[in-house]
């Protein structure tokens, strides 16, 4: 988020009616009178525009373009994107902490996802149903989510609605989790492989004895 400066329309507004109010007062038939009034019109346009702060409004930024090379690829981490923005400002109008502190895990795992997907497009082919259906159902769940939560009424079908919701919320959480799990599946096989191969090298040389096994059978 950044910070914008709205600067106030009052002093250009004062400009309009400095000069209505001299005319009303003073006649303006003289090349003096209307000297006059633009000097006292900037006057007061000045003394306004630095009295008056501006507004200060909060801009999300803008999410940089993403290239990767492979134009399918960049489309899938754009969807991807997308669908992290629009669940995150959804989060924002919910009430319930509980389903907010679940939200914000998600989030959280989903750009932990991210980046391993940015890092290797194939590994898209290992949570495929993540990008075309859990995720943009997430989305659909918490805007229902919301609409419940400010229905006045919330009557039996609305609680049980409202319960079944959480509770889709929290599996999700986990589904989540256990897929990020998934795309670290090859990179802890690789970092196995790698520590196997010093162990050899360490008893090779004499040291296997010394250091002990680093991963335990």
């Amino acid at each position: 988020m950044r910070e914008v400066k709205i600067m106030s329309v009052l002093p250009i507004y004062a400009i309009g009616g400095t000069w209505v109010i001299y005319a009303l007062i003073f006649p303006m038939y003289r090349g003096l009178d209307f000297l006059i009034a633009a000097i006292l019109s900037s006057v007061v346009y000045l003394v306004l525009w630095r009295t008056i702060p501006p507004k200060i409004v909060l801009v999300g930024e803008e999410p940089e373009p993403i290239r990767t090379g492979n134009a399918v690829h960049d489309t899938q981490l754009q969807q991807w994107q997308a669908y992290r923005h629009e669940l995150d400002d959804l989060r924002k109008h919910i009430a319930n902490i509980t389903i907010v502190e679940k939200l914000d895990s998600i989030l959280q795992t989903s750009d932990q996802m991210f980046d391993l997907l940015k890092a290797d497009a194939s590994k898209f082919g290992l949570i495929r149903t993540f990008s075309t259906y859990y995720f943009p159902t997430t989305i659909s769940l918490t805007k229902r989510y919301e609409d419940y939560e400010d229905n006045p009424s919330k009557g039996p079908n609305v609680k049980n609605a409202i319960h079944k919701i959480q509770t889709a919320i929290t599996t999700i959480e986990t589904a989540f989790k256990d897929a990020l799990d998934r795309l670290y599946q090859d990179e802890t096989l690789d970092t196995d492989v790698e520590i196997e191969v010093m162990e050899q090298m360490l008893r090779k040389d004499g040291l296997g004895d010394v250091m002990g096994p680093i991963i335990k059978k």
